[in-house]
């Protein structure tokens, strides 16, 4: 198993923007690093693992407190496509897995787009379970102009 990485100084946090903007192509790199370490504050950790000085795979987590449940939740997850097939997801859910047994928590939880079923079927063989449709309300914000 490669080693997996927590970024909390910037040159990590930058090293995982190329992986992460794949995932989230609305974010925009100028504001990334304040993002980060903003969302850092509120819990959010970053893991990454390299390939030959690279980030080749992503995952942001936080854990929630809730009332049903102590959740470690998995915000982002994705791996460069030239480094796909290589377990580098597998990888990084495993060390969500094992952390939340640190942290005793009752579960993972992610939410997946309907249209990821290469990594549904990863999450399904690595003992997720669908237990919920995920809705989002987007607001119309304007932009003032």
């Amino acid at each position: 198993m490669p080693p997996v990485f927590l970024a909390t100084h910037a040159p990590q946090i930058l090293a995982c923007w190329p992986v992460l903007h794949l995932l989230r192509p609305q974010l925009q790199q100028h504001t990334f690093l304040a993002r980060i370490q903003r969302m850092q504050q509120s819990g959010y950790q970053l893991a990454y693992i390299e390939s030959d000085g690279v980030v080749v795979a992503a995952m942001g987590f936080r854990y929630l407190d809730q009332l049903d449940a102590g959740t470690l939740y998995i915000d982002d997850l994705v791996t460069l496509p030239a480094a796909q097939n290589n377990g580098y997801a597998s990888y990084l859910l495993d060390y969500a897995t094992n952390l939340a047994r640190t942290l005793r928590a009752e579960g993972v939880a992610l939410a997946s787009a309907f249209s990821q079923a290469a990594a549904q079927r990863l999450y399904l063989r690595k003992g997720f379970r669908p237990l919920a449709f995920h809705y989002y309300h987007p607001l119309d914000l304007g932009t003032g102009e």
